[in-house]
């Protein structure tokens, strides 16, 4: 008898030991850096198990100083690498001149700085963007980072840098027959005859960090982009405008 209550014992403090380590596991969440991969081992050499989108979220009870997170995305479980994951979500901007100006608050009458960057710096922000509906509205002003204090510099002086190519060509790999592009100074038009071939390009463009906008509003900050749908007799259009500066 005393045999069992040992047994029964030792099984009930076990289990209480093991659910309380469950419990215990404290699970951090991060945004994936462009072009970041879930791998099926702690290789970047291993199978690529699925294709994470810029700034999309992920958790993982990993520790901070590992060199890969586990984490599972839908069904699939892997790892990722933990220079791919950031704390916050993060857009890349780069100078489209030298020393731009930056305001110390979101507002044209604020004080401004002359800044010291060269053309094609890169800059981050932390801001999800935004279209607007006025040319003169501070949402115009981009909230960057620069030698770690915060500006503000207007949208028409920043660009996306090598992601505009990376578009263009991963176009040029899915589109057939009539399927056209247009490159323009602030944006570039990709249209699709087919909706399936539309949604690979829409899929791709989210990947790389875009939010759509309204079609309706009139000025795109960069990392923008609208989707249109058109029809004229038997023809359907599908129009992807994507805003790079």
């Amino acid at each position: 008898m005393k045999l069992k209550l040992t047994w029964s014992l030792f099984i009930i403090l076990a289990g209480s030991l093991f659910f309380s380590a469950q419990v215990d596991a404290k699970s951090t969440t991060y945004y994936a850096k462009p072009d970041t991969y879930l791998y099926a081992k702690q290789s970047t050499s291993s199978t690529k198990l699925t294709t994470l989108k810029q700034n999309q979220k992920f958790t993982t009870t990993s520790k901070a100083s590992a060199t890969y997170y586990k984490v599972k995305i839908g069904t699939k479980t892997g790892y990722i690498p933990k220079s791919k994951a950031l704390k916050k979500k993060t857009w890349y901007y780069y100078a489209d001149q030298a020393n731009l100006y930056g305001y110390a608050k979101r507002s044209f009458q604020a004080t401004s700085t002359r800044l010291t960057n060269k053309k094609g710096t890169l800059f981050t922000s932390n801001e999800t963007p935004k279209a607007t509906k006025n040319i003169s509205s501070a949402q115009n002003l981009i909230p960057i980072t620069y030698k770690g204090k915060k500006y503000y510099v207007p949208f028409m002086y920043l660009n996306i840098g090598k992601t505009e190519k990376q578009l263009r060509s991963y176009f040029t790999n899915i589109h057939k027959g009539k399927d056209y592009a247009f490159q323009g100074s602030y944006f570039d038009t990709y249209t699709f005859y087919d909706a399936k071939r539309a949604k690979t390009m829409q899929n791709y463009i989210e990947r790389k960090g875009f939010v759509k906008a309204s079609p309706t509003l009139s000025f795109f900050n960069p990392y923008t982009y609208t989707y249109k749908f058109e029809q004229f007799g038997s023809y359907k259009y599908y129009t992807l405008k994507v805003n790079k500066k």
